[in-house]
């Protein structure tokens, strides 16, 4: 019988039970780790032990953040990241509009605005008599 308990308590964090699951911001960082490990994120579970990554520094996370602060950079993964993230209680979707979200999109809209006004600049050129 006693078997019984420590099985139970080993299994004591449960971050997405129904009492607890409004309370993202005070998970530690086992708890970030199991609730990685129960959404299938578990390959990115050291990273974010080893970057002490909380409740609440979980909810603050983006594209942009995972890339730079993490070294997730592959877009892949972190997009799957935040469409997991983005669902727990307590994130703010308002962020997620600024525009810095997904440095890979912001790159890549940078670069075709930086290569349009060069064609265009020698296309009157070549026209000219």
């Amino acid at each position: 019988h006693s078997g019984a308990g420590d099985a139970a308590g080993a299994r004591e964090l449960v971050p997405l039970s129904e009492e607890g699951e409004d309370d993202v911001q005070s998970w530690g960082a086992t708890d970030v780790n199991f609730w990685l490990s129960q959404n299938g994120l578990g390959a990115h579970a050291d990273v974010f032990f080893a970057s002490g990554v909380d409740g609440r520094r979980l909810l603050q996370l983006r594209l942009a953040s995972l890339k730079s602060e993490l070294g997730i950079k592959a877009l892949g993964p972190r997009k799957k990241l935040m469409a997991a993230i983005s669902q727990l209680p307590g994130f703010d979707h308002s962020a997620d509009n600024d525009g810095e979200d997904d440095g890979d999109t912001a790159d890549a809209q940078a670069g075709a605005s930086a290569t349009n006004p060069q064609p265009a600049a020698s296309a009157p050129a070549a026209s000219a008599p």
